[in-house]
């Protein structure tokens, strides 16, 4: 709650960023950042299409912004699922590294990763 070292932050200047262009990746795009704590990556399926999640050690958060999802996954030899529609987010725990995303229908979403990437 220190504001005052959050605005001293700050940069009010205009200028030039740079604009990160998705990369292509199996049936999604993943969102290069220059970091590598950090992780997106945007989805778009057609109903019934299935990708793979990166299997990657961190915790995951999907937001559904268009559409429903199922998402499959194994862990100590049990099969799980949760399911997720549009305006929904899903947390995906660091320990389950086997996981799927089916389109229920035509989906879009976006997943986030904190940590290891």
């Amino acid at each position: 709650k220190d504001i005052r070292t959050l605005t001293e932050m700050l940069n009010y200047k205009p200028g030039k960023y740079p604009v990160i262009e998705p990369q292509p990746e199996a049936g999604a795009y993943i969102y290069e950042v220059p970091i590598n704590e950090f992780f997106l990556q945007r989805t778009a399926l057609e109903k019934r299409e299935i990708v793979e999640m990166p299997d990657i050690e961190s915790i995951r958060i999907i937001l559904v912004m268009n559409g429903s999802i199922k998402i499959r996954w194994k862990s100590g030899g049990k099969n799980g699922l949760m399911q997720g529609v549009k305006g929904e987010s899903i947390l995906i725990p660091a320990a389950l590294r086997d996981c799927r995303i089916e389109a229920l229908e035509k989906t879009l979403s976006f997943t986030v990763s904190i940590g290891n990437s």
